[in-house]
């Protein structure tokens, strides 16, 4: 596995490259210490980066081809804004490579060495197009993107940002060595636990195979719901947000993350422990140390490196966990009205209407949820049998993703059943695109939870200062009189019991269906309402 560094001169070096302009600093010596071993680019130091800069200009001018300044960020880059400008000017094709901080130090104005904030917009003001290269595998195609639009059309200056652990060598620089680490760490661990997520979608048979050679549990986050089907006996589903789940993680003597960075949201803002070894795969190095620092890690796609670690894995001596996920699996349930924040009433008729949703829909239908209480019982009480067959907008936590979401799962594959789930505050964020989901003819049921307003935020605000809230509890129209209005149908489902026929239904119709379920007036822990 190459680092950036080499990567970069790689790349430039198959585009034609051969000399480049610079000073060496230390947000770039990473570069410099391979560019010793690349004979076939010579190097000329300038006494200023602005020098550089009208150097690669001089070079873009006479050949026409790309002149290549190489500087730092901060003092560095805004050096070489004036030939940049210049450069602009005169149309002259030129691609300047600077350096940042790190990803996790970028645009945080903490005062760190050649800190310099929003560097691509100063820089894009002076150039074509700036931009920053967000991870390894990105380089070399962003790199050939900036190498052809410096020469495109009018010609000018190019201007691409390389974050600094980018061009350092990980943690698994070394893929060879990665993977080794990783099967002598498995061999001296007893009990194996594995969390996957959005990164391991495509590998799903491969972690499958994975799981079972080491009778290992798999838990997976929000994106990496259904990569383990939830009838497997090593799968835990969604419950990584679970208290059961993550103290038994804690116990494990080795954790494997698979492609997943352990962000905030999937840990519902609570520390990830591991007691044991933490080891991480996945494609983006920067996702080594987010949540835990990984003892060991191999950058690569997940799918090639667990079938490689497959391939070398002994047969395994482990116990088998299947008790284990049917224990915690049971103290999750128990302790899932707490967790949630509802009352047993409001969780069992959300758990109810999922079932319905999950009995309607085969197994490898889609369910595109919103950022709404019921999708947050989903994570652990929906079944998914599917890769991305549960879409959750976990993370970035967008309200209104649910409906257009849906739209385009359906478009994309039309042959396989799509169900939105949104709250009622939620859907009024994009309900226009019922609209659009009429003129298409898709048939998705629309299933509204109705809690009257913004119903996670008025928990909040309620356990903040109980008795006093503002701007939560919101209007709503007649959702059943609204799809009507389209000429489309709308159902109430007093009874969630009621859902599972309401949605096969809907899913046979050529338009699409609203189906509201009301929540409990209610719904916090202390109701039985």
């Amino acid at each position: 596995m190459i680092d950036g560094s080499q990567q970069l001169l790689s790349t430039l070096i198959s585009l034609g490259c051969r000399t480049v302009y610079g000073i060496p600093g230390i947000h770039n010596l990473d570069i410099y210490d391979r560019l010793i071993h690349h004979t076939d680019i010579a190097h000329v130091t300038a006494r200023n980066e602005s020098g550089a800069a009208f150097m690669a200009l001089g070079h873009g001018r006479t050949t026409g081809t790309p002149g290549v300044a190489l500087v730092i960020t901060g003092p560095g880059l805004t050096n070489a804004a004036t030939p940049m400008a210049q450069a602009l000017h005169d149309s002259v094709p030129m691609l300047v490579i600077s350096t940042q901080l790190s990803r996790r130090a970028v645009d945080k104005d903490r005062g760190d060495l050649h800190e310099l904030r929003d560097s691509t917009r100063l820089a894009a003001s002076l150039a074509k197009e700036s931009r920053r290269v967000p991870d390894l595998g990105h380089l070399d195609a962003y790199l050939r993107a900036a190498w052809e639009l410096a020469t495109a059309g009018r010609p000018g200056p190019v201007h691409l940002e390389i974050p600094l652990d980018l061009l350092q060598p990980s943690p698994a620089t070394s893929y060879e060595s990665g993977i080794a680490e990783v099967l002598a760490t498995l061999d001296a661990a007893e009990t194996v636990g594995i969390v996957a997520g959005g990164g391991s979608v495509a590998a799903a048979e491969e972690l499958r195979v994975f799981a079972e050679a080491l009778n290992a549990p798999v838990v997976a986050t929000a994106a990496g719901k259904g990569v383990l089907p939830d009838g497997h006996p090593l799968s835990l589903g969604g419950r990584l947000h679970m208290p059961p789940v993550r103290e038994w993680l804690a116990s494990c003597d080795l954790v494997l993350g698979v492609g997943t960075q352990l962000s905030s949201t999937d840990l519902w803002y609570e520390p990830f422990e591991v007691r044991g070894r933490y080891v991480a795969i996945n494609l983006d190095p920067s996702h080594f140390d987010v949540a835990r620092k990984a003892d060991a890690a191999v950058c690569g796609d997940c799918r090639e490196v667990l079938s490689e670690l497959n391939t070398r894995l002994a047969n395994s001596a482990r116990a088998q966990q299947t008790r284990t996920v049917e224990r915690l699996k049971t103290e999750s349930a128990a302790c899932a009205s707490e967790t949630y924040g509802l009352s047993p009433a409001a969780l069992a008729r959300i758990q109810a209407m999922l079932a319905g949703i999950r009995d309607a829909l085969p197994d490898d239908g889609v369910l595109v949820t919103d950022m709404t209480t019921a999708a947050y019982v989903g994570l652990s009480e929906y079944e998914t049998y599917a890769p991305a067959s549960y879409l959750h907008p976990v993370g970035y936590g967008t309200l209104g993703y649910a409906l257009p979401t849906a739209i385009g799962a359906k478009a994309a594959s039309p042959e396989r059943p799509v169900v939105a789930l949104a709250g009622d505050g939620g859907f009024q964020f994009t309900s226009s695109e019922f609209a659009s989901a009429c003129d298409a003819g898709f048939g998705i049921p629309v299933v509204i939870y109705n809690d009257g307003g913004y119903g996670e935020i008025r928990r909040t605000e309620d356990a903040r200062h109980p008795g006093n809230r503002i701007a939560v509890d919101i209007m709503g129209p007649d959702f059943c009189a609204f799809a009507k209005s389209f000429g489309a149908d709308g159902h109430r489902a007093d009874d969630p019991s009621n859902v599972a026929q309401l949605v096969r239904e809907a899913l046979k119709k050529a338009y699409p269906t609203i189906i509201e379920v009301r929540a409990p007036r209610d719904t916090g822990p202390g109701s039985e309402s």
